[in-house]
């Protein structure tokens, strides 16, 4: 974007366009009112904007579809015990992830539960059933209470692109009823965001963090920021795993002490 240049570990200078804000006769004066009015209020109040208007929220979820991905160590180890689940993609949406997990392994049983969890007005907008994976189950949920039975003692929670919204007081909150659903031993968090490096970090990256800082007072993290917040949520960082040309890491993490 052309806003800093990076010099050094956690050091930047100006470019010329920074020093130059701008003129206001040229577009400050519509640019501000439009960001203060319009964009601000837009995105503080996105969740309820979206369960508003069905149209506006089918193309949100088109946006989200565009950007996915990863398993196998997980399915290889696991307890296929039907009383429990597989996977919850909590905060999941249409169940894309959910629905690539069970084709990348066409042979897990018939009877595997895969749960997908999104608010209440999220799901009831979804298309039919028949769509996704017939071991796919939808659950109306609220990621920032506890979680409900079904959703119990499951072999990995994921959340893909859900924590870089929120603040770590929030993402504290969120984690905190996944936390009390685990079984130890056993169950992994799998949190499939950016790990800004030290240096050297990707446009996309750095675009996408002024985006959630603008539109949400979100962020992306680094991996010392990721790891402090685990720790502080009750999870040791079992290993974040890379992959050549994704902007994404996946962060596999266990309740602490069972990593």
């Amino acid at each position: 974007m052309h806003l800093l240049e990076e010099t050094g570990e956690d050091s930047w200078k100006s470019t010329p366009f920074t020093l130059n804000p701008g003129d206001l006769a040229a577009y400050g004066e519509s640019m501000i009112p439009f960001s203060l009015d319009q964009l601000a209020p837009l995105m503080v109040n996105l969740p309820q904007f979206l369960a508003a208007d069905p149209a506006v929220s089918a193309a949100f979820m088109g946006l989200m579809m565009a950007t996915r991905n990863y398993t196998s160590g997980l399915v290889a180890s696991a307890d296929l015990d039907i009383s429990r689940p597989l996977f919850v993609d909590v905060g999941g949406a249409r169940g894309l992830d959910a629905s690539s997990l069970l084709g990348c392994h066409p042979d897990l049983p018939s009877e595997t539960r895969v749960l997908v969890e999104d608010l209440p007005s999220v799901i009831s907008d979804l298309p039919p059933r028949e769509t996704l994976d017939p071991r796919v189950q939808r659950i109306a949920h609220d990621f920032c209470t506890p979680q409900p039975d079904e959703g119990k003692g499951a072999r990995a929670y994921f959340l893909h692109a859900v924590l870089h919204d929120w603040s770590d007081a929030d993402s504290l909150r969120i984690f905190a009823g996944i936390h009390a659903a685990m079984k130890p031993g056993y169950s992994k968090l799998l949190i499939c965001e950016v790990v800004l490096p030290p240096q050297g970090a990707t446009s996309r990256m750095t675009t996408m963090d002024l985006m959630m800082m603008s539109a949400c007072s979100g962020l992306e993290r680094t991996e010392v920021d990721w790891r402090k917040l685990l720790g502080n949520a009750g999870f040791d960082v079992v290993k974040i795993w890379n992959r050549t040309g994704s902007f994404e890491s996946v962060i596999e993490a266990a309740l602490a002490g069972y990593a």
